[in-house]
């Protein structure tokens, strides 16, 4: 019998559903929070690991890259948002 031993602090595998810790780590490692992690985990969680059409996902880091462009995506046009609404930008003065 082959048994591959998965180190637990490295984030490895793709499968889906995937063990929390390594969602865990995986976002820790790309400089994110464990509460980041906890919401990607739960809303996946929730849908079942099931795509918009109703398959089952095939590997969950693709949805993490996803996740945290859209996360990276979101605060950049908040703060956007933010220095257009009080005429504030970097480098100019008011």
């Amino acid at each position: 019998m082959n048994i591959k031993k998965v180190k637990p602090d490295r984030g490895l595998g793709r499968s889906v559903p995937p063990l929390f810790a390594h969602v865990e780590i995986y976002f820790l490692n790309n400089g994110f929070s464990s509460k980041d992690a906890q919401s990607f985990f739960q809303y996946y969680e929730a849908r079942g690991w099931k795509g918009v059409k109703g398959k089952m996902l095939r590997n969950w880091k693709t949805l993490v890259s996803d996740w945290i462009y859209q996360m990276k995506r979101n605060a950049y046009l908040k703060q956007k948002a933010l220095y257009e609404k009080h005429n504030l930008y970097p480098g100019k003065a008011n």
